[in-house]
């Protein structure tokens, strides 16, 4: 009888739930609940459960099977995410004046705290990200390497604090979620790490697919792969084309306007340029998730003699899975992918590899 009760039952509130359940309750005087549930295969957040609530009244009592984020709002007003990682009760509490409190809701309190570390370090960057913009408008390049630097040596930092969190994390909705603040192509190692978590405990499950549906995704840029072309217009209204640059070496470089770190590159881009388009390098400038004007105002400040589109859409970016710039891929004249994210130094290293014995 002990061990029937230990495992089958637990208490709340007087009300009686089997122990392998996850409990939605609403306690409110009056409030209209509107849950929508995060669809895996769609990745996109679907109707779920919309109702007017009096008084106490239990949303959902069904047996835990995996993973799952919910999005809640109360009154039409979001009240952030619900996270699912095991059986128990959630509670939502709506009080008079429409303030809500969330409790029992761990993947909920393990995201705020990722969220307050991924802010305190914003804070940190900020003082840099000025000084660079700044130094940037001035034109004080030299100076800006030593922002740079000091911004790197943070970065190493806070990408080894991040990988701490995600751990502490486990297998949960909540560490899928904390994802979206890393990249999959720079941070491959940390996605791979979330991906294992979750097999390991939930292997057939919606959130395993989809992450390891993103890691695939990512192979998209991978080296020897062939990149898809783009067809954008430049500033003048015509159309440019990836494929229009056959037998050529092409760097496709992404950026936008309010990215300092690309904004930087563009003078080492512009020595190479100069060393090495006359013997077949050549550069394609694609810029996205920007407003046109902010885009058009870069060209004019900066000396770019190579061509440079704008994707109004933002499908470009979306299609190749870019989140986070600067970003580029390097293309050999077949239009074969020879390796994506490279610095300038790594540029230059190649480009000096490949024609400085040409003479």
């Amino acid at each position: 009888m002990r061990i029937l009760f230990m495992s089958f039952v637990f208490m709340a509130t007087g009300i009686l739930y089997a122990a392998q359940n996850v409990v939605i309750k609403v306690t409110a005087n009056e409030a209209d609940i509107e849950i929508t549930e995060y669809d895996f295969k769609s990745a996109n957040y679907q109707p779920f459960l919309k109702k007017s609530v009096t008084m106490e009244q239990v949303l959902l009592d069904k047996k835990f099977v995996e993973p799952r984020v919910m999005r809640l709002s109360v009154n039409d007003e979001s009240q952030g995410r619900l996270f699912v990682d095991g059986p128990g009760l959630i509670h939502i509490e709506v009080s008079d004046d429409g303030k809500t409190k969330v409790s029992g809701c761990v993947g909920r309190e393990k995201l705020d705290k990722f969220n307050n570390l991924v802010g305190e370090w914003q804070q940190k960057f900020e003082p840099l990200k000025v000084q660079a913009e700044a130094l940037l408008d001035k034109g004080a390049f030299d100076e800006i390497k030593r922002v740079r630097a000091q911004a790197d040596d943070m970065l190493i930092e806070f990408f080894a604090v991040m990988e701490t969190a995600l751990m502490d994390m486990g297998s949960s909705s909540a560490a899928f979620v904390a994802l979206q603040y890393l990249d999959v192509y720079k941070q491959s190692d940390m996605f791979k790490m979330v991906l294992e978590n979750n097999r390991s405990n939930y292997p057939n499950a919606g959130i395993t697919t989809r992450l390891a549906e993103i890691i695939e995704r990512a192979s998209i840029l991978a080296p020897g792969r062939r990149l898809d072309n783009i067809t954008l217009a430049n500033a003048a209204g015509k159309n440019v084309s990836l494929k229009d640059y056959k037998s050529k070496l092409v760097l496709v470089d992404f950026w936008a306007s309010w990215c300092p770190n690309c904004r930087i590159e563009f003078p080492n881009l512009q020595a190479l340029y100069k060393q090495y388009n006359d013997r077949g390098f050549e550069i394609l400038g694609v810029t996205s998730k920007d407003s046109e004007s902010a885009w058009r105002r870069i060209l004019k400040q900066a000396d770019m003699p190579w061509a440079n589109v704008f994707d109004a859409s933002g499908d470009v970016f979306d299609h190749l899975s870019i989140t986070q710039l600067p970003a580029n891929v390097l293309i050999d004249e077949q239009g074969i992918i020879i390796k994506s994210h490279l610095t300038t130094e790594e540029l230059g290293r190649y480009l000096a590899d490949k024609y400085d014995h040409i003479r």
